[in-house]
């Protein structure tokens, strides 16, 4: 049972960890502020993530595989520096409350993100990841929240296509090259 927050937060001298394949569920806060911390093992197997779990873990510098993860809530990454995030399974990437603190938010090394499942992209996802030039297949893609790939200025869409779009959020593409959209989906209005 988890019943604590950041057991391991603030160790601003932790450069390791082992993370083994039997953890299936990262808690809240467990890592953040641990500035240092370079590699956390294992991550393939984990199913669920709370929010803050690698927030500010800037010198985490690593690609992140995580195959199994179904569920993220809040805002696991915030301005860590993890290079390249992979959750094949994973369906909903939440929102923050404002524009500077989605899920990814300020990850200033990401560069390539792999979410083929995604049906739900919230609220300053990706927003201020200025090195992000590569997001999988967007075509599942229902909701798209406000700010979601905000200031991505790395970020190119030849021919954005969207075919199952219902919500569209102020702000989803500021600062992106898009060439051509050739498909909204569903939507009604622009914002």
């Amino acid at each position: 049972n988890v019943t604590t927050y950041g057991c391991f937060s603030g160790c601003t001298a932790l450069k390791q960890v082992s993370i083994s394949t039997t953890v299936k569920y990262i808690g809240g806060g467990v890592f953040e502020g641990c500035t240092a911390l370079e590699d956390v093992g294992d991550l393939s197997n984990v199913t669920t993530i709370q929010h803050s779990s690698f927030t500010d873990t800037t010198a985490l510098a690593i690609d992140i595989e995580m195959s199994s993860l179904t569920s993220m809530i809040g805002s696991p990454f915030l301005r860590s520096g993890i290079t390249k995030f992979s959750a094949p399974l994973l369906e909903v990437i939440p929102g923050g409350s404002l524009y500077n603190n989605g899920p990814f938010t300020n990850c200033k090394n990401l560069i390539e993100v792999n979410v083929p499942s995604v049906t739900s992209i919230g609220k300053a996802a990706f927003a201020e990841c200025t090195l992000l030039y590569k997001v999988s297949d967007l075509s599942k893609v229902e909701v798209l929240g406000d700010g979601a790939f905000k200031n991505c200025e790395s970020l190119e869409f030849e021919d954005l296509s969207l075919p199952n779009l219902e919500t569209l959020g102020q702000d989803a593409f500021y600062g992106v090259s898009v060439k051509k959209i050739s498909n909204l989906g569903k939507i009604t209005a622009l914002p």
